[in-house]
């Protein structure tokens, strides 16, 4: 297997993973993933029709494992790789075989123990107020991640992050929390790169509320420029009408400790409108704001889901950038020139197959 490509790689693991997980506890592995491909118009600062992957969910292939130790007890693992429909390429984990989550952990009554590559907790309680579930091509809740005009000491939220350590704890009447550590592993420097964060969830009838928390450590690369901190805090929630239109709205505030270097505040509305069993309309709109500096974008989406089957969804997508003067922000990849000012959006028609 020497030089061998990552999916040859992958398909080596799914192998040994099948005839293993048989050999020793059957039907403990799951197989599982999406095929998504969408057909796009995007214009900016210039304009391109492209056939691209993952406008209403990003294609992956992964499985999970469970096996049942006894007295509630369960060893658990998750393996998951992303890849692009249109090229066949690695996706998602620069150039990692399992980019999107790798994974081992327990998990019982006292709750779960997660350690790997994995979602933080911030990612669980953003994704699930925002209508396009965080899908890093078309929803507006990529702003969060930017970094733009903040300067050299800002790191952006993460959605994911590696060497993580995680404590989920058990749902108590609707309530629930998250912990995360991901070490920086860098040697003589114990809090360079690592990663840390919480959340809280309430969801209960019609009512969901969070909170979440997410701290890295950055160190620049100018030697005048002190290792410090950037911290963000982002609140929010939906409420449920009738079990049809789920209405939310979203806080975030992100500042680094390193001086001159500018914090950032997020605002969100979004909602939810299940019209009829196959169909779905879905709105989000975001504004990032640069404390202190002119940089202003809006980014908005509107998307329509058509179910074909519970697995084959007919889908499309509308994103749209409004950038503040000299602001040259993008979403879904909009070609927008450096320091143009130029808005710009998106239009998508796709198809997703889950299996």
């Amino acid at each position: 297997m020497r030089g061998g490509g990552w999916y040859e790689r992958f398909a080596l693991a799914v192998g040994c993973l099948i005839f293993g997980a048989g050999a020793v506890h059957a039907g403990s592995v799951t197989l599982y993933g999406v095929a998504d491909q969408a057909v796009e118009y995007a214009r900016g600062s210039r304009s391109v029709t492209r056939i691209d992957d993952g406008r209403q969910a990003a294609s992956r292939f992964g499985m999970r494992g469970v096996e049942d130790l006894g007295g509630n007890l369960k060893a658990i693992f998750v393996a998951e790789a992303g890849f692009r429909m249109d090229t066949g390429a690695e996706f998602f984990g620069n150039g990692s075989l399992f980019g999107r989550q790798a994974l081992i952990g327990l998990k019982g009554n006292w709750g779960e123990v997660r350690i790997g590559r994995q979602y933080t907790p911030a990612f669980y309680v953003i994704a699930r107020l925002d209508p396009f579930s965080l899908n890093a091509a078309v929803s507006p809740f990529t702003l969060v991640a930017k970094s733009s005009a903040q300067g050299t000491g800002y790191v952006p939220y993460a959605s994911r992050a590696d060497n993580a350590l995680t404590y989920n704890t058990p749902d108590w009447n609707g309530l629930s929390a998250s912990a995360t550590y991901a070490f920086g592993e860098v040697p003589g420097e114990m809090q360079q790169g690592s990663t840390y964060g919480a959340n809280i969830q309430y969801f209960r009838g019609p009512v969901y509320l969070m909170y979440g928390f997410q701290a890295s450590t950055n160190k620049p690369a100018t030697a005048a420029v002190p290792q410090g901190q950037t911290r963000s805090h982002f609140v929010g929630g939906t409420f449920n009408i009738a079990k049809k239109v789920e209405l939310g709205a979203f806080f975030g505030y992100s500042a680094s400790q390193i001086a001159a270097t500018a914090a950032a505040r997020y605002y969100a509305l979004t909602m939810d409108w299940v019209a009829s069993p196959t169909w779905t309309v879905k709105l989000a709109a975001v504004k990032r704001v640069v404390v202190g500096m002119t940089e202003r974008p809006l980014g908005m989406a509107f998307g329509v889901d058509h179910a074909l089957s519970r697995r084959t969804v007919l889908y499309s997508r509308v994103a749209y950038i409004r950038n503040s003067p000299g602001g040259s922000v993008t979403i879904n990849a909009i070609p927008i020139d450096q320091g143009s000012g130029d808005d710009g959006y998106s239009v998508s028609l796709g198809i997703k197959h889950v299996f």
